[in-house]
């Protein structure tokens, strides 16, 4: 059994190992590289520090690449001189990667340095000590391997480098003479010795893909008209990880009471796309809820149309006097824009201040007729004139109340002139139609449902004759 643990545990620890990328290889086989040195595998550079020097001599013998080389150092310092300061280095970025670890094969001369610190760089500037390197047995390969993992900061780094530098024994091992030591006991270091370095290599495990968000570029501002659309709008989609013609695009809307998403609607196709909007309309919403209100209010079909009956002329006044500020022999700062937002605002809002004249007028007319007795004609004319004064004020009230806004006062007011310039025009416009329109018009109301329940009368004594001659 035993035989087979190691087995797994070695099978296991291949496969970690498979999980890591080569991020950065040296193999010194290309003798006519440049200085810095690039890497054989990968981004980066390696190079000479400390006055050291540097040849080509004969590889290990796992590096199976073209020439088989490997770089020998020399020229470090005299025995007593520039700790930790002479040396190779080595840049290289780790962004994308984590669990960074590092391996090489030295082989040292008799005289050369026994002990080598690894230092690390997380700015590119600042090296701060790692592990030491002690090679007590020369002219052969020794494969070193340390692993970075438990510093965070190595990770997903661009500005990480180490360097492998000649060291004191004193420093190395916290006792010794405060010199280098030869590589071979009873041998005496010498700056001639030699540091031979081959299979420099730097590996990290990639982290997992990112699905990035897909892009939209962006849409110019639009101003559309109440039940009207954009002209088509073309945009693009991209994405990293899914091809354009597989995106699907979602539609939502902020205030869908002004544009449903439904009128929402996209066109083109791969990264190519348009998108058209059409504003909807708020207006038969509204008329339809006052209609309602109107119909409970007053136990009747009719009259609520009779009261509406002004809105179409305040509607008119409203769009007639935005059309008059638009045109072109205006001053350019009297001018507004087309029917936007606000003035769909004042639109809405003359609903309300219309609505309540006739209201004011056909209450006293039924309440007339129903308590005095009062035929149609005669309550409608004493309605007008009763509530002349507070139609009148109420109006007044209203037109005073917006006229600033219409004339344009205060900051940002260009932007709200569509409002008051809508509420005014309607106003004045209903005002003088509605006093003559609403009477008429609920006089002919009334006909017609007197006319509605003569034939429901009739046809309900034609059945009671029929039933009494049975």
């Amino acid at each position: 059994m035993k035989p087979l643990s190691l087995s797994l545990a070695a099978l296991v620890a291949a496969l970690v190992c498979a999980r890591a990328d080569i991020i950065a290889q040296w193999d010194f086989n290309n003798t006519n590289a440049p200085s810095p040195l690039p890497p054989a595998i990968g981004v980066g550079s390696a190079s000479l520090i400390g006055g050291s020097t540097a040849a080509y001599v004969s590889g290990v013998s796992l590096d199976h690449g073209g020439t088989n080389k490997a770089w020998s150092t020399k020229t470090y310092p005299a025995a007593t001189n520039g700790n930790k300061t002479t040396g190779v280095q080595f840049n290289v970025s780790t962004v994308g990667y984590h669990d960074i670890s590092l391996s090489w094969y030295q082989e040292n001369s008799t005289t050369a340095s026994r002990y080598v610190r690894l230092q690390y760089t997380l700015d590119g500037a600042a090296f701060t000590d790692g592990d030491v390197i002690a090679i007590d047995k020369d002219s052969s390969y020794t494969n070193k391997t340390i692993n970075l993992s438990a510093i965070p900061v190595a990770t997903n780094n661009p500005l990480f480098g180490f360097r492998l530098v000649a060291e004191f024994q004193s420093t190395a091992t916290g006792s010794g003479a405060a010199s280098y030591v030869a590589t071979k006991n009873g041998s005496v270091y010498g700056t001639a010795g030699t540091i031979h370095y081959d299979l420099v290599t730097v590996s990290g495990t990639p982290f997992p893909p990112t699905n990035y968000a897909p892009s939209i570029t962006g849409l110019s501002n639009q101003t559309v008209r109440v039940n009207q659309a954009t002209p088509s709008l073309p945009f693009t989609v991209l994405d990293t990880e899914t091809p354009a013609a597989g995106l699907t695009l979602a539609r939502a809307s902020s205030n869908p009471a002004v544009v449903p998403a439904a009128n929402i609607v996209f066109g083109g196709g791969d990264s190519s796309r348009t998108v058209t909007v059409t504003a909807g309309s708020q207006a038969g919403a509204a008329l339809v809820t006052v209609y309602i209100v109107l119909g409970i209010l007053y136990e009747s079909f009719i009259h609520p149309l009779t009261i509406l009956s002004g809105l179409p002329a305040a509607g008119f006044g409203a769009l007639v006097t935005l059309m008059i500020f638009r045109s072109s022999w205006l001053p350019p700062e009297w001018r507004v824009t087309d029917l936007n937002i606000y003035g769909f605002v004042g639109l809405i809002m003359l609903v309300g201040i219309v609505k309540k004249n006739a209201i004011m007028m056909i209450d006293f007319a039924l309440e007339a007729q129903r308590s005095e007795g009062k035929s149609p004609a005669e309550a409608i004319f004493e309605g007008c004139l009763v509530r002349f004064r507070p139609i009148m004020m109420t109006t007044m009230a209203a037109l005073m109340g917006t006229l600033p806004i219409a004339l344009g006062m205060g900051a940002g007011a260009e932007s709200r002139r569509p409002l008051g310039l809508a509420v005014v025009g309607g106003l004045v416009f209903s005002q003088i139609l509605t006093l003559y329109m609403t009477p008429v018009f609920y006089l002919y109301m009334d006909s017609f449902q007197h006319w509605l329940h003569k034939d429901k009368k009739e046809a309900a004594m034609d059945e009671l004759e029929a039933a009494a001659g049975d």
